[in-house]
């Protein structure tokens, strides 16, 4: 909080306050974690799994779920980037299917064919 360039002076009172504060809120945090890993998994242990899968189920929490996300192996994030990749492909094939109806539909300039496929590609794109 010091380190702020926007924040004249804090006096030691509110320092204190905001740290027995997160205190607070980081036992809570655990606590409901590992009662709910327990309910679960009869498991006495809280790992950081356990608190990743708390913190991406509850939706108040919603505001830590970027710095607390879900293990995700090399192994996992392969098939996923495999999966979006083949996802991507083949939405440029189904939309260059679209863009062959419609260019052959169309007056069959050459002109047209060219500004349809831009429009498509920055679509697919975005």
């Amino acid at each position: 909080m010091k380190s702020s360039a926007d924040v004249g002076s804090i006096t030691s009172e509110a320092i204190q306050l905001v740290s027995k504060s997160t205190e607070l809120f980081i036992a809570e945090l655990a606590s409901k974690a590992h009662k709910k890993r327990l309910e679960k998994d009869k498991i006495k242990t809280l790992d950081y799994k356990s608190l990743a899968e708390y913190v991406q189920n509850e939706s108040k929490l919603e505001f830590l779920q970027q710095m607390v996300p879900k293990k995700v192996t090399v192994k996992e994030y392969r098939a996923l980037l495999k999966k979006s990749e083949e996802e991507e492909v083949q939405e440029i094939s189904d939309d260059d299917d679209d863009e062959s109806s419609v260019c052959s539909s169309d007056s069959g300039n050459a002109d047209d064919a060219i500004s349809i496929s831009s429009a498509s590609v920055v679509e697919v794109k975005n």
